[in-house]
């Protein structure tokens, strides 16, 4: 294993277990992140991954995606929180994403794994070694 690329990636409840990693290990074993219809928390508490890291979250790759319909993990959260990243200043080299699927439901998953929404998270990995 190269450990300058161990990539963590989660889907729904995987996502929200992906998105507790980061808040409590952050970058020790990661080198990026991409979630897909999970909940990084209320970004409004402390507790949450916003609330816990605030901008220090640009100095890890982040790529979230959620479908704008999703009725089991409601969008909100993580795109708030992910627009609170993006409005900080970025380091340069960072990479942080916020993707919605307008009228996609919870199922974003699949368009994303499979490439056909056109985001090849492959290759953004590859290109996000830790340094």
């Amino acid at each position: 294993v190269d450990p300058r690329r161990v990539y963590l990636t989660g889907l729904s409840c995987g996502a929200i277990g992906s998105w507790n990693y980061v808040n409590s290990f952050f970058d020790t074993q990661i080198a990026a992140a991409a979630l897909i219809a999970g909940d990084p928390g209320d970004p409004a508490q402390t507790w949450s991954t916003w609330g816990h890291h605030m901008c220090g979250l640009t100095a890890l790759p982040l790529w979230s995606f959620h479908g704008s319909a999703d009725g089991t993990v409601l969008p909100g959260n993580d795109r708030t929180t992910m627009a609170n990243v993006a409005a900080c200043s970025q380091p340069p080299g960072s990479s942080n994403t916020y993707t919605e699927f307008p009228g996609v439901g919870h199922d974003s998953w699949t368009r994303v794994y499979d490439l056909s929404a056109g985001h090849d998270i492959y290759a953004w990995f590859l290109a996000h070694p830790k340094p």
